[in-house]
C-alpha cells in the first residue's frame, strides 16, 4: 500500500469529488471536519392531531392517533392506519423519541391521575405518570421522551391512560395551525 502525502485534493472538472468506487469501503483516520457535509438527524418526523379531538375513555389505555404530519422526512410516519413511526432501511441506531398532549376534561370533570406512554413494538418501553387526586384539576399537558436503540422494522407508537373523578371520558385536544398535541422522533448522529 502506498501513501500519498497532499495538503488538499480538488475534482478535476466541476464540484463533485469521488473518493473510491461503489461498493469500496474508506477508512478515515483521525478526526473528520464535515463542515455540515453529509450529516443529518434524518429520518425525523414530528405528528399531531388534527380535525376533531379524539375522546379518551376512562380508565383505557388509548392509542394516540396523531393524524397530520408536520414533516417526515422518510415517509416512514403512518398517519392514518396506525399512528406509528417504523424504523426505514438501512437506518437504525439510537433515537430520541418524544411526545406531548394536551388532554381536557369535561366540564364537571377532572383528572385525578395520568400515564403517557411510549411503546416499542407494542410493548411499554417509557412511562411518565401524574397524580392529582389530592388537586384535582381540568387541564393537563403531559410529556414523554427517550433515546431509543432502534432497529430496521421496529416500531414506537404513544398510548395514554387517565382516570377522572367522576369516571367521565377526556380528550386529546387539536389545533390545525399550531399543534397541541405532539409525537416525534429523530435519529441522533453517533
Amino acid at each position: 500500500m502506498a501513501t500519498l502525502f497532499v495538503d488538499k485534493v480538488d475534482p478535476q472538472s466541476g464540484t463533485s469529488l469521488e473518493i473510491g468506487s461503489s461498493g469500496d469501503t474508506t477508512n478515515i483516520v483521525g478526526t473528520l471536519n464535515h463542515n455540515g457535509i453529509g450529516l443529518a438527524n434524518t429520518p425525523a418526523f414530528e405528528a399531531f392531531r388534527s380535525g376533531s379531538a379524539q375522546t379518551i375513555s376512562n380508565d383505557t389505555t388509548t392509542k394516540i392517533q396523531f393524524n397530520s404530519e408536520i414533516f417526515d422526512t422518510a415517509g416512514a410516519y403512518d398517519a392514518s392506519t396506525n399512528y406509528r413511526f417504523t424504523v426505514p432501511s438501512n437506518t437504525a441506531g439510537k433515537y430520541f423519541v418524544y411526545s406531548m398532549i394536551w388532554m381536557q376534561a369535561q366540564t364537571s370533570t377532572t383528572f385525578r391521575d395520568c400515564q403517557l406512554t411510549i411503546r416499542k413494538n407494542g410493548s411499554d418501553y417509557k412511562r411518565a405518570y401524574w397524580y392529582f387526586n389530592n388537586n384535582p384539576i381540568r387541564w393537563i399537558i403531559p410529556s414523554v421522551f427517550a433515546t431509543m436503540d432502534l432497529s430496521v422494522g421496529d416500531y414506537v407508537e404513544m398510548f395514554i391512560l387517565t382516570q377522572t373523578t367522576d369516571s367521565a371520558t377526556t380528550s386529546v385536544t387539536h389545533n390545525d395551525t399550531q399543534p397541541a398535541s405532539n409525537f416525534g422522533a429523530y435519529k441522533i448522529i453517533t
